[in-house]
C-alpha cells in the first residue's frame, strides 16, 4: 500500500527520503518501512481497543440484566415473606381466640369447684365432662404439633433461602471482582 496515508504513518517526501538515506546503517526502504509498520501497529492498537470496549459492554449488560434478574428474585421473596407474615397474623388471631375459650374454661372449672364440694351426685358427672375437655386438650395439643411441624417447614424454607442469597452475594462479589480486574489491567495498558 505504498502512497496510501495510513494513522501516525505519513508517506516521507522525497527530499526527506534522500535525506534518510544519508543515516548511516538505514537504507530508504528501512526508513519508509518504519513508519508504515508504526501505522499498522496504532491501528492495531485501536481495533484491540474497540474489541475490548465491546467485550466491556457485553459484560456490563450481562451484569445489569443478572441485577434485574436478582431484584426480581428478591421482589418475589418479598412477596412470599409478605404473604407468611399474613399467615402468621391468622394463627396469632386464632392463639387469642383459644386464650379466651381458655379462660372460660377455667372460669367455668372454678363454678364447679365450688358446686363439687356440696353435690357428689354430679360430680360423677363432671368428671365425664372433664374426659370430654381431655379429648379436646388431646386434639389442640395435636393440632399444636401441627402447627409447630409447619414452623420447622417455615424455618427450613427461610435457611434455604438465605443459602440462595448468599449464593448470590458470592456470584456478585465474584463479578465485581472480574470488572475490577478487567478495569485494573485496562488502566495497565
Amino acid at each position: 500500500m505504498r502512497g496510501v496515508p495510513r494513522i501516525g504513518a505519513a508517506p516521507i517526501p522525497p527530499a526527506a527520503a534522500g535525506w534518510c538515506r544519508t543515516l548511516p546503517g538505514m537504507s530508504s526502504p528501512e526508513v519508509e518501512r518504519r513508519p508504515r509498520q508504526q501505522g499498522a501497529d496504532v491501528d492495531s492498537l485501536y481495533e484491540i481497543s474497540s474489541r475490548i470496549e465491546g467485550k466491556i459492554d457485553r459484560l456490563a449488560e450481562n451484569t445489569n440484566d443478572r441485577f434485574d434478574a436478582n431484584d426480581a428474585r428478591f421482589d418475589g421473596l418479598d412477596a412470599r415473606f409478605d404473604a407468611n407474615d399474613g399467615r402468621f397474623d391468622g394463627l396469632d388471631a386464632r392463639f387469642d381466640a383459644n386464650d379466651g375459650r381458655f379462660d372460660g374454661l377455667d372460669a367455668r372449672f372454678d363454678a364447679n369447684d365450688g358446686r363439687f364440694d356440696g353435690l357428689d351426685a354430679r360430680f360423677d358427672a363432671n368428671e365425664a365432662r372433664f374426659d370430654g375437655l381431655d379429648a379436646r386438650f388431646d386434639a389442640n395439643e395435636a393440632r399444636f404439633d401441627g402447627l409447630d411441624a409447619r414452623f420447622d417447614a417455615n424455618e427450613a424454607r427461610f435457611d434455604a433461602q438465605d443459602a440462595r442469597f448468599d449464593a448470590v452475594d458470592r456470584s456478585n462479589e465474584q463479578t465485581q471482582a472480574l470488572l475490577t480486574q478487567i478495569l485494573e489491567r485496562l488502566d495497565r495498558d
